[in-house]
């Protein structure tokens, strides 16, 4: 599993995964920067350990950060262009974590189970 808590985690994984969830998740830092930077530099930029992300790389086990059926806050699945991907909130004390991953990387028990919750919640 791969943190995103700067630009250059995003830069360092680029060209590991697809281009348009790479889009996704480059917007999804914009956004947090444009709301949080306060004029600081792009590449100095570093979210808070609170609103930091994760990418699940092949392999990694998605149900193992879910430990109990309510830690999960939403699941959503998007299709852009030809990438299917997860945005999977997990909650941790008062915190929720966003975590991504690509649909097919995961172990299939796990790919299910995100389908289900995507289409439950």
């Amino acid at each position: 599993m791969k943190i995103i808590k700067t630009i250059n985690d995003i830069i360092e994984i680029n060209s590991d995964y697809p281009f348009h969830f790479m889009e996704h998740l480059k917007e999804e830092f914009m956004l947090l920067y444009e709301a949080l930077g306060d004029e600081e530099n792009l590449f100095d930029f570093t979210l808070p350990e609170d609103l930091a992300f994760c990418v699940f790389q092949e392999g990694d086990g998605v149900k193992s950060v879910c430990i109990r059926q309510f830690d999960l806050e939403f699941a959503e699945k998007f299709h852009v262009e030809q990438v299917t991907f997860y945005r999977i909130g997990i909650r941790s004390n008062d915190e929720v974590t966003i975590y991504y991953s690509l649909k097919g990387m995961a172990p299939d028990e796990d790919e299910n189970w995100l389908e289900e919750q995507a289409e439950f919640r």
